[in-house]
């Protein structure tokens, strides 16, 4: 009897070490799980973007019926870089059939006059997305993410969507030539243009503002970025954005906004680039560089060639370049 007890309870631990190993295991293989999952896929709650807007225009492209929207980055404290897009290149409302509309989007500011400034401009042009995400550097892709979520939320209707960063003169009849060039064609469904930056390394170094750890950026090659678009300016069809739109947030957020969106998302989306390098300004990719004086005395048919111009330095040379090409 004794003999068959210690049978049992010999019999019941053993089973019972078993469990406690099996479900060790399990638990293990499912940590692991998780977190490899973790790596390619995140469910983000973006619920703040959908209702946290301080300043939204929901009736924007409805009331203008866009063709093309231009949504453009902007800083709490570029109301003058604003101004004179209004009243350059972003003043045109159309062009040839193309209705145009314009949208800035920016954060709020730690300055309480500032944000009052931002809420009187807006109720003069109705023309301003404000988030209530502090407007940083750090925080980019929240503006772009704000900034796709708008756009599919109250603009699906435009053919054409385009990003642009304040500092940008945008050449309308040369841009919506090419849009044409490629309607024609019909190779505008899935439409991602811009000047391509290709297999460019992830910045490791700390003390830089692009820096990106491993722990925030290890699902490719360890460091190469997808080919992305720079910042500065690219374009959208609509079934592109949307595609892109719909990947946001179940992809695993990165602070580099140009990086997420034109790299990592579009390429997750089956998104191909096409380039127009040598319609982006005149030194390339990065355009003109102040000081404007050096390429002033350009001619117009040179300057006519470029669909983005970017202007790093003062924003009048946005002016003094839209003097030299008015149309």
């Amino acid at each position: 009897m004794r003999l068959y007890q210690k049978f049992v309870t010999v019999t019941v631990m053993g089973m019972f070490v078993c469990i406690l190993i099996t479900r060790k295991l399990k638990h293990k293989s499912s940590k692991n799980n998780r977190n490899r999952n973790r790596k390619m896929s995140i469910r983000y709650d973006d619920s703040w973007f959908k209702s946290s807007y301080i300043i939204n225009e929901e009736s924007l492209c409805r009331d203008t019926n866009a063709d093309i929207l231009f949504y453009i980055h902007t800083a709490p404290n570029h109301k003058n870089h604003r101004d004179i897009i209004r009243s350059t290149w972003g003043g045109k409302k159309q062009y040839r059939d193309y209705k145009i509309t314009m949208v800035f989007l920016l954060g709020h500011s730690n300055d309480d006059q500032i944000n009052e400034g931002i809420h009187n401009e807006s109720t003069i042009h109705h023309d301003i997305i404000q988030g209530t995400f502090r407007d940083t550097y750090l925080n980019l892709t929240y503006k772009a993410r704000m900034g796709l979520n708008w756009v599919n939320a109250h603009c699906s209707n435009a053919k054409f969507i385009i990003k642009t960063d304040d500092d940008v003169f945008v050449n309308i009849p040369i841009l919506i030539k090419k849009l044409e060039e490629l309607e024609i064609k019909n190779e505008t469904k899935n439409l991602l243009m811009c000047s391509v930056i290709y297999e460019d390394k992830v910045n490791r170094n700390e003390l830089h503002k692009n820096y990106v750890s491993e722990d925030e950026y290890d699902v490719h090659e360890p460091d190469i970025y997808p080919d992305y678009c720079p910042g500065m300016a690219f374009v959208l069809s609509r079934n592109a954005l949307m595609k892109i739109h719909t990947l946001l947030n179940y992809t695993r957020f990165l602070k580099v906004d140009d990086v997420y969106i034109t790299g990592i998302l579009a390429k997750m989306a089956g998104i191909k680039h096409k380039d127009s390098t040598k319609l982006t300004g005149i030194d390339g990719l990065w355009g003109i560089k102040w000081p404007w004086e050096e390429y002033k005395d350009l001619d117009r048919s040179r300057l006519n060639q470029y669909m983005f111009i970017l202007v790093e330095g003062k924003p009048e040379s946005i002016g003094e370049i839209w003097e030299n090409m008015q149309f």
